[in-house]
């Protein structure tokens, strides 16, 4: 949505994408840069891809927390929103916390799940030892990940749960409604994307916000910059924020 609306009106958006949360790969990229393109934008890529792209065309990276080398890049601060998210979360007196997360070779996802691991250690609380870690992004993957992940959990202590993506908190809501958990008396619940839908959830997910539209914005202002210049822009760093709703309490250890 940024992205397009701030793209200049004599350029057009083609966006290949792929499904169920599948990641695109080097394939996808060569398909891309077949067709006529004035530039390109890489969102989110895989570390591997990115050590084997060679681009043909003015390109950003979006969102690879480092790994895009000398590529004009645009990152979101993951480390201090992970720190901000460990704070709240011993704040409100949880010590012990479950991670659900998604299995991709990609360098921001997994500083969500490290970032907020140091922040907890740092405060004398952690994460429980197993993390649910799953292959596809889906509601569905995440709902039958947590009914079977749930029973070691409890017995672990965990108090909280993070997930790393909107998605997969919205199949932990509906897993604690089968199992008549409720959040956030007995568990709290956060995500990392502040998807729309995430306030509109019963009761409505605390999540980190990632800029999305503000990503998009830069990415088009970043590219257009390029185009013009011939010149690759400085890369940037975009604040996150958590924002906070009802899926979270506080703990009491008694």
């Amino acid at each position: 949505e940024g992205l397009a609306r701030k793209l200049d009106s004599d350029l057009s958006v083609t966006v290949l994408m792929p499904q169920r949360g599948e990641d695109y790969d080097m394939g996808t990229v060569r398909r891309a840069l077949a067709g006529n393109l004035a530039g390109l934008i890489l969102a989110s890529p895989g570390t591997r891809l990115l050590e084997g792209f060679v681009p043909t065309c003015p390109t950003v990276i979006l969102d690879s927390d480092g790994s895009a080398g000398s590529f004009p890049c645009i990152d979101l601060d993951v480390r201090n929103a992970s720190a901000e998210l460990a704070s709240y979360l011993v704040g409100l007196g949880h010590r012990r916390v479950a991670y659900v997360g998604i299995s991709r070779d990609k360098a921001s996802l997994q500083h969500r799940r490290d970032g907020l691991d140091a922040g907890l250690r740092k405060l004398g609380a952690g994460l429980v030892a197993d993390d649910l870690v799953l292959e596809e992004l889906t509601v569905e993957a995440a709902f039958q990940g947590f009914l079977t992940r749930w029973p070691t959990w409890l017995q672990a202590g965990a108090t909280a749960v993070v997930c790393g993506d909107d998605l997969y908190a919205y199949g932990v809501m509906r897993a604690c409604r089968v199992l008549g958990i409720d959040i956030p008396a007995a568990l709290s619940l956060i995500g990392f994307d502040d998807l729309p839908y995430s306030e509109l959830t019963d009761p409505p997910l605390t999540t980190v916000n990632l800029s999305a539209r503000e990503l998009g914005e830069t990415a088009a202002e970043l590219l257009q910059d390029y185009l013009t210049s011939g010149l690759p822009p400085a890369s940037r760093v975009l604040a996150t924020s958590v924002v906070v709703r009802g899926s979270t309490g506080a703990h009491s250890a008694a």
